[in-house]
């Protein structure tokens, strides 16, 4: 932001400062001066400190520093002659607008506006274009607060302000064409919007060089509101920008009648009483601060005296003290200030960061047992890159759109961007880094993530660590998938996997599963639905699955045996069984479990014959292999064993 220094001495008396060691000052407590020459600051804005976001701004930022006085704005008293402004607040709006405020002028000579203040506009990088415009944009500059005027004469009727109940077109002030999202507040005459409340107004009633008679308006709207809707339009304004850190509710008539004087000074208008409205009583916000914790924390030693010194030096009022503490009211302007720590902040900005020591750090070292989750994540990501995946990192946030279960889910507040809602899966993250390969001719994938997830249960939050693997490549199905986490099972020395069937609506129908450890449910894995790849704009086939951290410690054992090879040789055997294709797998494996032969060592599916297509059932033949580690088995006990394991077997599948 440019910053004349004729117009900012104005506010403040600084001609007996150099500028080299204001800007310095400046920059070093927190509002950095970019560049600076005798005419003018340029000075980086951040959004901790919204209200230094005009000349008055930042005059008050140099009188905490400099201890000096902040002048008001020059102006003389305007009689007003004529009624109030009529207006209305829809209720469901009401929550929103926190204070509005309306003057009818009539009769503005609206032609060019005094040199002065086009000089002035100049010079803060603003296109002077009329007496009207530039008076609300003067005053902007000048106070912070924004301001819009509205040609009186192209309203359709008394204006009402409203939330917009779907989204729709308009045309704005500046000619460009924009959809205003649903639940903007909007001002409207007869039905028709005339703005988008703090962030711009319409084409409709704009300001032109033949307006003769306004409304202006000066508001303060919900911050959150306005960034959300900004954000939603993709088109940030001056306006917007001051609305979305909360403007002063003390400017908003400030801001008025300023306005109001210099449109009947250099314009001949005449002036009506304000009409004014608030949805909430502004109380002033007070905090506390306590000597022994300004000591602890800065490694300083000051007084009460100083404190006390110091918060009158910040424009604030001294509501308690005590031997040890005090209890401040902190003015309505420096919405940046919430708690203790905010105050003391303010205070080693004052004080001088070279009172502070310098000492070497003393950090006692402690001896902190190893924590058990970090250790499996570090053997987690060792197995997988062994098996040739690399590691992903993808966003803890994602759009709202992305959600397929609304339910349990955290949407952060105030949130920056479209992202709002934490994840409750690794899943969105995964089809974004498809994408993005995608879109950059990359056409294999084979990653893993490891991170959290979020939920909400009732009144509590709760925070999971899940291991995702993602597959994006034309030579892999879905067997791939469910062999790498197979392989991750065995690599951890855990039981195997049974395959269970599931019913996810971000998978394929007929390609997913969850998978179950000694009856454990571990997570799922699949291959995503084709239409939600399509909503993603993915063109190829992805293999997504996501185990529990917590589940994958549970069946990992901490120790565990290797098993000596045996000199003796193995028996194997083929058996095809016919079974009703509604038959899974993960059935017949739950069953080999339950009734496996101490001898059976391994066993496999070697493969699935269909001679009837058409039919209800088709031929599966297992492998199986026995073993004994201390002696040479013979054919007559492994085919007795056989005998009496399949006997079981066919038991339970006909049952």
């Amino acid at each position: 932001m440019k910053v004349p220094l004729d117009w900012l001495k104005e506010f403040i008396d600084i001609d007996d400062i150099p500028l080299q060691n204001l800007s310095d000052k400046m920059t070093l407590c927190g509002l950095e001066v970019d560049s600076f020459d005798e005419n003018h600051l340029e000075v980086s804005q951040t959004p901790d400190l919204g209200y230094t976001r005009s000349i008055l701004g930042v005059a008050r930022f140099l009188s905490q520093l400099l201890d000096r006085k902040v002048q008001s704005p020059k102006m003389g008293e305007v009689q007003p002659i004529l009624n109030a402004p009529c207006y209305t607040i829809d209720t469901q709006a009401k929550e929103y607008v926190l204070k509005y405020s309306l003057k009818t002028l009539h009769g503005i000579h609206n032609g060019p506006s005094p040199d002065w203040m086009q000089h002035r506009l100049k010079a803060a990088g603003m296109v002077p274009k009329n007496l009207i415009v530039d008076v609300t944009n003067y005053v902007q500059m000048a106070l912070g607060q924004p301001m819009h005027a509205f040609d009186e004469d192209l309203l359709s009727g008394p204006l009402h302000i409203a939330l917009q109940p779907h989204a729709a077109p308009f045309k704005t002030l500046l000619d460009t064409d924009v959809e205003i999202p649903a639940h903007a507040i909007v001002i409207l005459s007869q039905k028709r919007v005339e703005a988008v409340a703090g962030v711009i107004g319409s084409k409709s009633s704009a300001v032109t060089e033949s307006t003769k008679n306004i409304i202006l308006e000066s508001a303060q709207f919900l911050p959150t509101s306005i960034r959300r809707t900004a954000k939603t339009m993709r088109l940030s304004t001056p306006s917007s920008q001051r609305f979305e850190n909360q403007t002063d509710p003390d400017g908003v008539e400030l801001a008025l009648e300023y306005a109001s004087y210099l449109l009947s000074t250099y314009g001949k208008a005449s002036v009506s009483f304000t009409s004014t409205s608030h949805s909430q009583t502004f109380k002033a916000h007070t905090a506390q601060i306590h000597l022994p914790r300004v000591e602890s924390l800065l490694g300083i030693k000051t007084s009460m005296d100083e404190l006390k010194k110091i918060f009158i030096q910040l424009d604030m009022k001294i509501l308690e003290e005590s031997s040890q503490s005090l209890k401040v009211e902190i003015p309505p302007y420096r919405t940046d200030l919430k708690t203790e720590i905010d105050l003391i902040e303010e205070v080693i900005k004052i004080i001088g960061f070279d009172r502070l020591l310098e000492k070497p750090a003393s950090i006692p070292l402690s001896d902190t047992p190893p924590d058990r989750h970090v250790a499996f994540k570090r053997l987690l990501r060792k197995k997988l890159l062994e098996q040739g995946l690399m590691e992903m990192m993808t966003p803890s946030l994602i759009n709202k759109e992305h959600l397929l279960n609304p339910h349990s889910t955290i949407e952060v507040k105030n949130a920056l961007s479209d992202r709002s809602i934490l994840r409750t899966t690794h899943l969105y993250g995964a089809l974004e880094s498809v994408l993005h390969n995608q879109n950059h001719h990359c056409h294999t994938l084979e990653g893993f993530e490891i991170g959290n997830v979020y939920f909400k249960e009732g009144a509590h939050f709760k925070e999971l660590t899940q291991v995702s693997i993602t597959l994006e490549n034309p030579e892999a199905d879905f067997l791939d998938l469910k062999g790498v986490f197979e392989a991750l099972l065995d690599q951890l020395h855990a039981e195997k996997s049974v395959a269970i069937p599931s019913h996810l609506p971000q998978f394929h129908p007929h390609r997913q599963a969850f998978l179950e450890v000694r009856g454990q449910q571990m997570g799922v894995i699949g291959e995503i639905h084709p239409q939600l790849l399509k909503d993603f704009g993915i063109k190829r086939k992805v293999y997504f699955g996501e185990l529990s951290l917590d589940a994958l410690m549970h069946i990992t054992p901490k120790t565990f045996h290797i098993s000596p090879i045996t000199s003796y040789p193995s028996i194997e055997r083929d058996t095809t069984f016919v079974l009703l294709k509604s038959i899974t797998y993960g059935f017949i494996e739950t069953l080999i479990q339950q009734h496996r032969p101490k001898l059976l060592q391994e066993y496999s599916l070697k493969g699935i014959y269909d001679p009837d297509p058409d039919g209800n059932t088709h031929n599966v033949t297992m492998h199986w292999i026995y073993r004994s580690f201390d002696r040479s088995l013979t054919q007559e006990e492994v085919d007795k064993s056989m005998h009496e394991f399949l006997h079981k077997l066919e038991h339970e599948i006909n049952s």
